[in-house]
Formats: C-alpha cells, structure tokens, sequence
C-alpha cells in the first residue's frame, strides 16, 4: 500500500455473496440512511470500537445494520482511504466476505438492506473505487488497495490481488 500518514479510523465491510437457484450470485448491499456514505448502497460493516477485532466488529455492524448475522467470516482484503478534503480524514477498512446469512435482512434506522443479482448491482450508486477493487473479491481473489479521494473522486489509487 502507498505510504501515508497514520490512519485515523478502522472500519469494516462485510460482503455475503450467495449462490441463486438458478446458478446464479446474488451480493447483499445497504443503502446507507446516516453518516458516511449515506445514499449510497454498500456491503453493510462500520467503525471497530476499542477492544473489538476487525471481525468482531464486522459482525456486530452487519447485524445492526440489517438484523441478519453474517456465517463464516472470511477476510478478503484490507484498503486504506485518504480523504484531504473531509478535515484530512483517512480510514482502513477491513473487507470480509460470507457465502450465507442466518435470519432475513431487514430495515433499520441505520440501512435498507437489499439482494442484487451480480450482473445488476448499482454500480452508478455506490462508492467510485468500488469499481476498481470488489470485481476482484467478486471473483474470489485477495485485495490491497491504496485510496487518496478528493469530493467523492480518486485523485491517486494503488491495488493489488492474489
């Protein structure tokens, strides 16, 4: 990853892709109600707080966010953001990815939670370097992403996969 200054935050995503009855993948996004990123569909996930692991905090933040628990966690990628012109905010995010849920997704004051087919998923309203990086996790590779974003565009990115 590019070399920086200390990031201030750590957060999660968690990305449950499942298989459809028709051979087919379909991906749970949220469409975000509050907070960074709100109107923008996303994998549910949010801040780890002191004293929680990344995956602790995965988890507790996807079934907040939807009231589903995510199965079988498993850690697809680690992305760094640097956003200058949010008060020089900068986050690393830990990406999870799950094959399948327990319990039904729903409505929270936090998310609306919803089912896209892969081949459909709002690419037009979600976060830009999403683009770039989740084809890859998609596909079941490994991400190291490197974000410097300026009003929601990306000035200087670097990723790699495995």
């Amino acid at each position: 990853m590019l070399a920086k200054k200390e990031l201030k935050e750590t957060a999660t995503l968690v990305f449950v892709i499942r298989d459809t009855d028709d051979g087919g993948k379909e991906m749970l996004l949220i469409n975000k109600k509050r907070g960074l990123g709100a109107g923008l569909w996303n994998a549910p996930g949010g801040h780890v707080e002191e004293g929680e692991t990344p995956v602790q905090a995965g988890l507790r933040e996807f079934k907040e966010e939807t009231l589903a628990e995510a199965d079988c966690v498993e850690r697809v990628g680690i992305l760094d953001f640097y956003m200058p012109d949010r008060d020089d905010f900068s986050m690393r995010v830990f990406v999870f990815r799950a094959d399948e849920i327990i319990g039904e997704p729903m409505e929270t004051e936090e998310a609306l939670p919803q089912w896209f087919r892969i081949e459909c998923l709002p690419w037009g309203d979600m976060w830009v370097d999403d683009r770039i990086w989740l084809p890859h996790v998609i596909k079941g590779r490994h991400v190291e992403g490197s974000f410097t974003m300026i009003e929601g565009n990306i000035t200087e990115c670097k990723v790699t996969w495995t």
